[in-house]
């Protein structure tokens, strides 16, 4: 079975480092190929540099794509025009802070 997660993005590679770091934690059940696309919406900061310096990490399952046409939906869009799966997930990041500091958190949606 193939899993696809789409990570649209604009102007958050912090966030993103974050993101893949825990993806790359995640255990993975046997007999599931998971591919991770990030979708860059025309970001002006080390968006495309942060997902080079994962893709190694990745074994081949992390790919970069590049979106010009700003918003969320063209980029999930672009996001699920990329993968030729039934299943896929759109990865969404955001930020909370607290007393200790900035985190990522994620949500994750099915279709």
């Amino acid at each position: 079975m193939q899993l696809d997660v789409i990570i649209p993005t604009y102007n958050r590679a912090d966030l993103l480092k974050l993101t893949l770091q825990s993806l790359l934690a995640a255990e993975i059940p046997a007999g599931l190929n998971v591919q991770v696309t990030v979708v860059d919406n025309n970001s002006t900061d080390e968006t495309h540099q942060t997902v080079s310096a994962f893709q190694s990490l990745f074994a081949g399952r992390l790919h970069y794509l590049f979106e010009r046409k700003q918003g969320r939906s063209s980029a999930l869009n672009a996001g699920i025009a990329a993968t030729a799966v039934i299943w896929w997930v759109w990865w969404m990041m955001m930020r909370r802070s607290t007393n200790r500091g900035t985190h990522a958190l994620t949500g994750v949606f099915w279709w």
